[in-house]
């Protein structure tokens, strides 16, 4: 049994659910609808009847997250029998065990997008250069990618990418850019991940905090004779690309 089998058998009993303290409906309920609020505006030009693969889609929170944007033609996959069991348990159906680079092989053009949430870091750099070759080949001309990862530019960047002992490679919006232009993908855009709190006043306190120490840090990168132009400081990047032709 190698270290991943090992890991992901019991992903959510022994990680994400110890590590939230919610059950598996609670907490596919919960990121489904972060999901929603965070994809929202940048998913928006996407047509309804797109059809959608996510890779590595967990316990389905994101195809929640998709079912309730109004998308229809829905799959997912990953490599963890628990997490994909919670996804069918809650009604998911087209959801299967599978691993990405061996799944993608035989799927030339035949989707209009592929989200990869929390998936990127999980891989090691030859790997996520042969997923990305891979889902090039899988997307149809003018296809898109979507995916979400930890940004080492955050100020605590470690609470997320040191988090989970299965991590292995980690982004800023340099490199990230970096990796899909060599991809063969264009029209890359980077955006800062989603940040709220309950209730309401607890963030507005958040938001004025985070607004004053953006400013700290954007003069500590000053201090260094760094420019902070197009710097993103949120926990997580959310990045959109699009593959013109197959690579």
């Amino acid at each position: 049994m190698n270290y991943r089998e090992q890991l992901y058998r019991k992903y959510h009993s022994q990680h994400t659910g110890r590590h939230t303290g919610m059950n598996a409906r609670l907490l596919q309920s919960t990121e489904s609808a972060h999901f929603e609020q965070e994809w929202g505006p940048i998913l928006k030009q996407l047509k309804r009847n797109a059809s959608i693969l996510d890779v590595g889609c967990g316990n389905g929170s994101m195809l929640r997250a998709l079912e309730k944007l109004g998308f229809g033609e829905l799959r997912g996959i990953d490599i963890s029998e628990e997490q994909i069991g919670i996804a069918r348990n809650s009604g998911l159906n087209k959801v299967e065990v599978a691993d990405a680079l061996t799944f993608l092989r035989d799927k030339l053009q035949t989707y209009d997008a592929v989200t990869c949430m929390d998936l990127a870091e999980h891989l090691t750099k030859p790997e996520l250069v042969e997923l990305l070759s891979l889902i090039a080949g899988a997307l149809k001309p003018g296809g898109r990618l979507f995916i979400r990862t930890p940004n080492m530019d955050s100020p605590w960047p470690h609470l997320y990418a040191s988090g989970d002992f299965t991590h292995e490679t980690l982004f800023n919006s340099t490199s990230i850019v970096q990796l899909l232009e060599s991809a063969g993908f264009k029209q890359i855009q980077v955006y800062p991940s989603l940040m709220r709190v309950r209730p309401w006043w607890k963030e507005m306190l958040r938001e004025l905090s985070y607004r004053v120490l953006s400013l700290r840090w954007r003069i500590e990168l000053f201090a260094t004779a760094r420019s902070s132009r197009g710097m993103i400081f949120s926990p997580n990047l959310l990045v959109s690309a699009t593959i013109v032709e197959i690579t």
